[in-house]
């Protein structure tokens, strides 16, 4: 089996949501959990024993929150293995688990732009904006995301938190989670939750008129 599956980004162990009662669970962003399918650097070899080590140590030091350790084994594989997506992403999120956002943004930009783009940088990249306070480039770069891959969950899921809290616009947001609903294979209860608080507040804000 090929190495390359392992050059995807942490999965959702850093960042799943706890389950709650419905309406009262906080809105939460929803980073990147897998890279897109790589193209390998003809000239390496990431099926090696020692990348392979390499890659397993710096994930696990990602899941003992040894982020700064982190963040050398997967500056190291980023350096050897330019073309592949995994090891930027990694990086990026270990450097924005140490408040590193503008490194991690600065990771990130090229992963985000030009054929070569991918969604999951851009929903990344769209949760570093959001906490910088860039609402606008934030949503841009999650409609990016969106426009590459209509089927991404997590960029409505982050689409609609952003419209819901930070935009106040409240049509979007409940049709950004609705959508991420759509692509559940079973609804989330807190996202129902929120949809139903999102409409009692329409239906408030229209009788006050």
């Amino acid at each position: 089996m090929s190495f390359a599956r392992y050059f995807a980004p942490l999965g959702l162990l850093l960042f799943l949501i706890g389950c709650a009662a419905p309406g009262s669970a906080p809105r939460q962003e929803v980073p990147a959990p897998k890279a897109a399918p790589e193209k390998l650097d003809p000239k390496a070899n990431p099926d090696s024993k020692e990348t392979r080590a390499r890659y397993k140590s710096a994930l696990e030091a990602m899941r003992r929150h040894r982020y700064a350790e982190a963040q050398q084994e997967f500056e190291l594989l980023a350096k050897r293995f330019p073309k592949l997506a995994g090891p930027r992403l990694n990086l990026a999120i270990a450097l924005r688990q140490q408040g590193k956002a503008d490194e991690s943004i600065a990771t990130l930009r090229p992963l985000t732009s030009g054929p070569a783009a991918l969604p999951e940088a851009l929903n990344q990249l769209g949760v570093l904006l959001r906490e910088q306070g860039k609402f606008t480039e934030a949503r841009d770069a999650y409609l990016a995301a969106i426009q590459l891959n209509p089927g991404l969950a997590r960029a409505h899921l982050n689409l609609g938190i952003l419209f819901d809290l930070y935009l106040q616009e409240f049509a979007q947001a409940i049709d950004h989670y609705q959508r991420y609903q759509a692509l559940l294979t079973k609804p989330d209860r807190r996202v129902s939750g929120w949809i139903l608080d999102l409409r009692r507040r329409q239906n408030r804000k229209g009788t006050a008129k």
